[in-house]
Parts: C-alpha cells; structure tokens; sequence
C-alpha cells in the first residue's frame, strides 16, 4: 500500500512552500560542518544524503553511527550541525547522539514522522516528513520522504528540487503500471534462485 503513496507524497514535495525546509537549508548553509546520523533505513538515506550535499563545497557534510557519535566529541564544534533522521523519533541510539551533540554545543535537527515524538522535542528544531504511517517493516515510503527532504536540504535552490519532484512522481507512476509490474515479475522469477547477486552502480 505504501509503495502507491509515494508518487503522491513527492507531488505534494512539489507543490508545498514549507517553512521548516527553508529554516533547516538556512541552518545547513550557516553551519560549518554538518553530521548526519540515523539507524537502518534512515542511516542508509543518511549516506545518500552526503550525494545530494556534494555540489554544496562550503558545507562539509559526513555521516556518522549514532552511537558512535560520542567518539567524534573531539572534533565537533558548536557551530556545527547534528542533523537527525529519524521515522519515529523513539529510536534510543539517536536520542543518545542528540545529547552528545548537545554537551557539545551543536546546533540541532532533525527529519522525523512524528512530530510529538521525543526526538522532535529535543531537537533544537524539526522538519516531519509528513509522509503519514507506513505499516510495512520495509521501509519504503519513509525512506523515499527522507531522501526527498535531504535533496530539498543541499540543493542548490529550492526550485530545482520542485521539477526535480514532479518529474520523479510522475516516473514513480509508470513503474507502478501494469505493464511494469509485469516486467519486474519477470525479472523477479529470473533471479529468485540465484545464490549470489551483486548490483554495481556509480552514485545516486
């Protein structure tokens, strides 16, 4: 069910003048170094994150495990930025890396689902994906609202992002056909017993 939410959410990406998102590119550019960090899916749209912030030069972002964040403390600065991914703003590890992030005076963020969540409410300040629920244990449209947001965050300027989404909800569309499903079947009973697969690709 989620998977057909998707290209409706990155429309509606498309078509919203969202404050929070102009605030948090505003604390991006101003910081001096930015930490990502998050667990499972949301570590992983972390990583692609660092993709989307490369052509963004004055701004070093990189990606760092939240329990491994208090092993960095040497190297943060109060000018710098914890930018926190989280689905539902509970998860114990990245509420531990926001109170490191805080002895050490960082300024604060975080993407999160659930804006009455914990993590939303320690954060020096939020931006939801207001992607709704996702049931499934595989993270799909949350992990898509995660990526839309870190692209809004390091664009270069928010109307490239706004084609960028139309577009993309509009390709989501036609994989989602039946003529598409059909081929992706196909390529699912050539595969499904294959003992090995390696998936090689270069960037995003």
């Amino acid at each position: 069910k989620e998977i057909y939410e998707q290209a409706p959410l990155i429309r509606r990406y498309a078509e919203e003048k969202n404050d929070k998102v102009q605030a948090l590119r505003d604390a991006v550019s101003c910081a001096r170094s930015c930490v990502l960090t998050g667990c499972g899916s949301a570590y992983h749209a972390a990583l692609l994150g660092t993709y989307f912030a490369a052509d963004r030069a004055h701004t070093n972002v990189r990606v760092i495990y939240p329990h491994e964040l208090e092993h960095f403390q040497a190297s943060l600065r109060p000018n710098d930025l914890l930018l926190c991914l989280s689905q539902s703003g509970e998860t114990i590890d990245v509420l531990d890396a926001l109170r490191v992030a805080h002895n050490c005076s960082m300024n604060t963020a975080a993407l999160v689902s659930v804006p009455t969540s914990t993590l939303a409410a320690a954060a020096d300040q939020i931006c939801t994906l207001d992607a709704g629920p996702e049931i499934s244990v595989l993270s799909t449209k949350a992990f898509l609202a995660m990526l839309a947001r870190l692209a809004s965050l390091f664009a270069p300027s928010v109307s490239e992002t706004t084609a960028a989404f139309a577009e993309a909800s509009n390709e989501i569309e036609k994989v989602l056909t039946p003529e598409y499903r059909r081929n992706i079947r196909r390529l699912a009973e050539s595969l499904k017993d294959a003992r090995s697969l390696f998936v090689i690709g270069a960037g995003v």
